[in-house]
């Protein structure tokens, strides 16, 4: 008799037998995917065959980058070298400010070398350590920095504006400021009111790279406005910018601004949205190239809850 039990019972029946399948197939597909993995890890006489290849052409002003980002299992011998290195995940589509020549330790096959010439690199070189390849890139001219934001953090000015009205001008600002105090033992720049306030160097994974970024969180009562000494410009100034992936899940998230000056010139104000990325902006400065000036940066935001900020900035 087909009861309304009976059909239940089937129906549990089948339910758990494919069930059971499922979790057959999951369960061998997962240990398939790890195996691959697994046979695809770079052995350690690899890396450092490729780390000693690196260290006996190495020139002046290189630069080295590992993709993946998360490839970090033997970084110890770049370390041994003193090569200063990277993780990246898009090597392609980062700046590189202290490099004219970049060596690219590649493994997982992550890495689209064709994807060179869109960006005006020239490839000088690969070669294979097992499950490495190794790349070497010469980068467009002017590509180094002669200044680099985080740098020169320490020797900067660090104040607040008085309000979160629009930004004063900067001769008004210098008198209407509140000032902030460098601690040099932790090597930060601490501000009047919240301990959250601060603003310090950090080597900070954000949006698939490991970056060396000045933290600065930003608040909705006051401007925060970081000046650098004087310095000579080139044709542009470059701004990169982003937010912690935690600040951008907060659903009251608000826009950080940053507004940049060349001495008194206004060069723009800059928006980073409440999203995960990291934003680039490029100023020009050619009407200002050859000019000593004061780099400033003016940071605010409306909202200030979790706005874990981060940015850097060079010039070429």
């Amino acid at each position: 008799m087909n009861t309304p039990t009976s059909r239940l019972e089937r129906w549990l029946q089948q339910t758990g037998l494919a069930a059971g399948l499922l979790l057959v197939f999951l369960t061998v597909g997962s240990a398939l995917f790890w195996l691959r993995q697994y046979t695809q890890v770079p052995e350690p006489e690899s890396w450092k065959q490729a780390a000693t290849a690196i260290d006996k052409r190495w020139k002046k002003h290189d630069f080295v980058a590992v993709v993946p980002k998360w490839a970090t299992s033997h970084e110890a011998v770049f370390s041994h070298f003193k090569l200063p290195y990277r993780y990246t995940r898009k090597v392609f589509e980062e700046s590189w400010p202290l490099a004219e020549r970049l060596w690219v330790v590649e493994s997982y096959n992550r890495l689209n070398p064709s994807a060179a010439s869109d960006v005006g690199w020239k490839q000088l070189g690969q070669e294979e350590f097992g499950d490495l390849t190794l790349y070497l890139y010469q980068l467009p001219d002017g590509n180094r920095t002669s200044w680099l934001a985080t740098d020169h953090l320490e020797k900067a000015k660090v104040s607040l504006g008085n309000d979160n009205s629009p930004l004063l001008p900067p001769e008004t600002r210098l008198v209407q400021s509140i000032a902030c105090h460098w601690d040099g033992h932790i090597w930060q720049w601490k501000c009047p009111g919240p301990g959250w306030s601060r603003i310090q160097v950090e080597q900070k994974p954000l949006s698939g790279a490991i970056r060396k970024v000045i933290f600065a969180h930003p608040r909705s009562d006051k401007i925060i406005w970081i000046d650098f000494s004087p310095t000579t410009l080139k044709r542009e100034l470059v701004v990169e910018m982003g937010l912690s992936r935690y600040a951008t899940s907060q659903k009251n998230g608000a826009p950080v601004f940053v507004s940049v000056y060349a001495g008194n010139t206004l060069l723009d104000t800059l928006r980073c949205p409440n999203r995960n990325g990291w934003f680039r902006f490029v100023l020009p400065t050619t009407e200002l190239a050859g000019k000593s000036q004061a780099l400033r940066f003016g940071i605010r935001t409306e909202v200030d809850h979790r706005r874990h900020f981060y940015f850097d900035a060079f010039l070429r």
